[in-house]
């Protein structure tokens, strides 16, 4: 994760340069990350020194991480700002925010827990913390719990639940109208494609019956007119299959049959 993280930071530095523009034209670059998960070992950072028994498990749990270019003997001295890497890992935050740290109200306090009193719950921070960094955890973290959301009074917090309540009710509303225009598109689509069916079958079966028709009269008037009038007793009775096909279609797919009969322009004793 380090490694795609620094690669992603330096890529978006080195392309805001263009032909013939200057240094001096940079601007920062400062990548947040946002995790749920741990991925710092602070145990293990501290040069794999094992802490003493009885202390505080979450002193040492640091969830918010910067890393900048600096000097490594002297880390006051830096290379600017140019280059910033923001790390925050929720499990650790909502364990030391919601644990015996000095971070907590609540450890002098433990009935100040708001909402779900003294159900035990580890992961509910309550609505009094002065933090507004608890809030925001909270809400990364269990934005989809109504109880929990209710109990936060941290307004940035609220309207960043409100929007995102809005855009996923936009986004319902939208797969709504794609749903029924689907459905309009499929119910044309097999209309045009009964009818097309009906005409092509309807011709080709009057061609064919006119022709022997009229080969069978042994005159060219009557070939003409054993043409003519097979192609049309063919189309009509195409068109009444295709119409046939496309009602029993439209029925299949769970539209009411008079609903169905209406869209085809047909009458009720159609097909009966």
């Amino acid at each position: 994760w380090g490694s795609r993280s620094l690669y992603y930071l330096a890529k978006l530095l080195s392309g805001q340069l263009k032909s013939g523009e200057g240094y001096e034209s940079l601007r920062p670059v400062v990548g947040i990350h946002i995790m749920d998960f741990d991925y710092f070992n602070v145990q293990e950072v501290i040069h794999g020194a094992e802490q003493p028994k009885g202390s505080d498990p979450l002193a040492t749990e640091q969830y918010v991480w910067c890393f900048a270019l600096r000097d490594r003997d002297q880390p006051q001295i830096t290379m600017g700002e140019e280059l910033q890497l923001h790390f925050l890992e929720l499990p650790k935050a909502l364990r030391v925010l919601s644990g015996p740290s000095r971070e907590n109200p609540l450890r002098a306090n433990p009935e100040a827990r708001s909402g779900d009193a003294g159900s035990g719950d580890p992961g509910l921070v309550s609505k009094n913390f002065a933090s507004a960094l608890a809030f925001w955890v909270n809400f990364l973290k269990r934005w989809q719990e109504d109880q929990v959301m209710s109990s936060m009074n941290h307004p940035p917090v609220q309207k960043a639940l409100n929007m995102l309540r809005a855009m996923s009710a936009d986004e319902i509303e939208q797969q709504f109208a794609f749903e029924r225009e689907r459905a309009l598109l499929i119910e044309q689509m097999e209309l045009h494609a009964a009818r097309a069916e009906g005409e092509t079958a309807g011709i080709l079966k009057g061609e064919a019956a006119g022709i022997l028709k009229g080969k069978a009269l042994g005159l060219e008037e009557g070939e003409a007119a054993g043409i003519l009038k097979g192609e049309a007793a063919g189309i009509l009775k195409g068109e009444a299959a295709g119409l046939q096909l496309a009602l029993a279609r439209l029925i299949a797919s769970g539209m009411p049959e008079d609903q169905a009969r209406e869209v085809l322009g047909l009458a009720r004793d159609f097909g009966a």
